[in-house]
């Protein structure tokens, strides 16, 4: 009997229930492109600046990289230069 095929991985738009995988994905990628939590113990660190406000305010500019069973696996976020952007640069310390 032949075997099924594997899943594909497929790049698909961000979904509220990607969320977890997301911010799993980030802090095990988030220094240096390796894991952070011996730096950052705090788990909703990293998520917390690098993805969670791209995803919770401008999802339609955040996709994941699915296994092929529905679970995020990776991500990329492409935020906007719109006023928010600008505004949280202009808050940046000189």
């Amino acid at each position: 009997m032949p075997s099924s095929p594997e899943p594909l991985c497929l790049i698909r738009p961000y979904r509220p229930a990607d969320r977890d995988a997301v911010a799993e994905v980030c802090v095990r990628t988030a220094h240096e492109g390796g894991d952070s939590r011996a730096l950052h113990p705090d788990l909703r660190l990293m998520p917390s600046v690098f993805a969670d406000p791209y995803c919770r305010f401008d999802p339609d500019l955040a996709f994941v990289l699915g296994d092929g069973t529905g679970r995020a696996v990776g991500y990329i976020v492409v935020p906007d230069a719109g006023p928010l952007t600008y505004l949280g640069w202009s808050m940046l310390p000189d």
